[in-house]
């Protein structure tokens, strides 16, 4: 994956309960730029990590940017609760 970021220190990461619906948009090193539906589950300033439960990938999640992962529901953007933290 070419968008994925290192994982965050575990001290700043903050757990999204209940998870939220995501748009993730995903770079694929060989595949190229895919659009999937899943759930954000926990984020930092600036990531959110999505699940990823996909065979080209060997994890389960991503790290990707709040403008890669958008909310599917009606509740405040991803993007805009963490600035507010």
């Amino acid at each position: 994956m070419l968008n994925a970021h290192p994982i965050p220190p575990t001290p700043a990461q903050r757990r999204l309960q209940p998870p939220r619906p995501v748009r993730a948009c995903i770079e694929w090193s060989k595949s190229g730029v895919e659009i999937i539906g899943t759930e954000a589950t926990a984020w930092v300033p600036g990531l959110v990590l999505v699940s990823l439960l996909d065979a080209r990938s060997l994890v389960r999640g991503a790290w990707l940017t709040t403008t890669d992962a958008v909310p599917l529901s009606p509740k405040p953007d991803i993007g805009s609760h963490v600035a507010k933290t």
